[in-house]
């Protein structure tokens, strides 16, 4: 079932490379979740720490802060996929700098961006409602800004072969200006 709602929201999404000092697991601890039979990497310099394994992928402790962007919209025309009650997502894009810093699955030297599990929070702190209600009801399609927020506790898992990753909303480190779009939002999950 997750594979089916991970594979409804695909795009396709640009990658950004983690730190070529992270190629081939020099600098990173490999965690083994036994349960998925899957191999994460936390690199030895993240703030985060092995919390747990679970059936649905591995969950870590800690906090940073973190730079990059955040969108919040439609990731595709949801009618097309059979989908129409599709709710618009609120992700984010970490920079070079901070992705190096992330855990991530080691089989894919990557971190196309994380969900964020309280987006309501982040939205109600950083975007303006009446821009909230137009991304919504679909007159805007999505929303990005730049910006650096706090993030604590972070989560890995693999669905459909693609890694999905989310961390939890603490606050707002740093504002910068917001941009509305007339495209769909590219999808984190599931590389389609």
């Amino acid at each position: 079932m997750k594979c089916l709602v991970a594979l409804g929201v695909v795009v396709g999404f640009g990658m950004l490379p983690i730190a070529s000092a992270m190629a081939g697991g020099a600098h990173v601890h490999l965690v083994h979740n036994e349960q998925q039979d899957i191999v994460y990497a936390l690199p030895l310099k993240s703030p985060f720490k092995l919390a747990r394994k679970t059936p649905d992928g591995v969950e870590f402790s800690g906090r940073t802060e973190i730079r990059g962007h955040y969108v919040f919209g439609h990731m595709s025309p949801e009618e097309e996929l059979g989908m129409p009650d599709m709710q618009p997502v609120v992700y984010f894009v970490p920079d070079a700098v901070s992705a190096a810093l992330l855990p991530r699955w080691n089989e894919m030297n990557v971190i196309n961006g994380f969900y964020l599990t309280n987006g309501d929070e982040f939205l109600a702190k950083v975007v303006a409602p009446d821009i909230v209600r137009k991304v919504r009801s679909r007159r805007i399609k999505s929303v990005t800004g730049e910006l650096s927020i706090v993030i604590e506790g972070y989560s890995a898992d693999v669905i459909c072969g693609w890694p999905i990753y989310a961390a939890k909303f603490i606050g707002v480190a740093e504002k910068a200006v917001q941009m509305a779009k007339s495209k769909f939002a590219d999808s984190i999950s599931c590389n389609g």
